[in-house]
């Protein structure tokens, strides 16, 4: 049913249209239906479908804005911009209720990304309310100052964008992370690719809680695991970290090539180049 603009007092009309951000006042002129009843709210309020938004976090006194399009980059303004690929870096749970949120139509974006940034459950509480559902997560980071909540779990991802497809964790993850997309369930992935340089942080899971999780998700789905060692976290090589970590795998997994698996583990030591295995559910 449309919302019964007409209705409210004429004074408030006349005022609506001005009170309202760019991304409040589309929402309402959705939401309204047929305009002939509704002038106040005209002209429509229409959105720019561009490539990409960055939101960054420059320093405790400087929030930057900008956006690109054919190869143009035009920093501020008070145009409504649909994405496709939007971008956060350095971002804290403050930032999050940025004023720059008002410009942004999110029901477009297909890939979020996020770059060095402090990520708690409140903050994703909060992004989970700006209507973003993104096919595509993509998470880079290297700090250790992350997930300071006690109660904030992995599989707080997937509760805030339960529409993912793919996501990528490149130097963030959480200990316990398997047990936690346990308790979670089903997702809608095709592909989770991790990437980490601790080794207890990593492989923070049983073979038998691996393998549960593998075989709750979709047909065809492919965990990615990168693990880049080093003599910094007492590794000595590649053949040291085969040893302490292959029989993790292929207590409930077998092996296979490299066209045909559920698990990708991947194995570097300083500046060697990855070692490939490919393992597959066992029948």
């Amino acid at each position: 049913m449309p919302y019964p603009i007409a209705t409210l007092p004429y004074p408030f009309r006349r005022r609506l249209r001005q009170l309202l951000s760019p991304n409040e006042l589309v929402q309402l002129q959705i939401a309204t239906g047929s305009m002939e009843d509704n002038k106040d709210l005209l002209p429509l309020k229409t959105y720019y479908s561009i490539s990409s938004v960055r939101m960054q976090r420059v320093s405790d006194s400087y929030f930057r804005f900008r956006w690109s399009t054919s190869n143009q980059v035009i920093k501020d303004g008070l145009h409504l911009l649909s994405p496709k690929y939007l971008y956060l870096d350095n971002f804290t749970e403050s930032d999050t209720s940025s004023r720059f949120f008002h410009h942004l139509w999110p029901s477009n974006v297909i890939e979020l990304i996020i770059n060095g940034s402090t990520i708690t459950k409140d903050f994703l509480t909060k992004l989970s309310q700006k209507q973003l559902n993104p096919k595509i997560l993509n998470i880079n980071t290297c700090s250790d100052l992350l997930f300071t909540a006690n109660d904030t779990k992995f599989s707080h991802f997937f509760k805030t964008f339960p529409l993912l497809e793919t996501a990528v964790f490149q130097y963030f993850l959480t200990s316990g992370w398997v047990r936690h997309m346990l308790g979670y369930g089903k997702t809608h992935l095709k592909d989770l690719y991790i990437a980490d340089k601790n080794f207890d942080r990593l492989f923070s899971f049983k073979s038998a809680e691996l393998d549960e999780f593998v075989k709750a998700q979709h047909a065809g789905f492919k965990l990615h695991i990168l693990y880049e060692g080093s003599a910094f976290n007492g590794d000595k090589n590649v053949a040291s970290i085969e040893s302490r970590v292959l029989p993790m795998f292929e207590q409930c997994f077998e092996r296979t090539d490299r066209h045909d698996f559920s698990i990708f583990l991947g194995i570097m030591y300083e500046n060697s180049p990855v070692f490939q295995h490919h393992f597959s559910l066992r029948v």
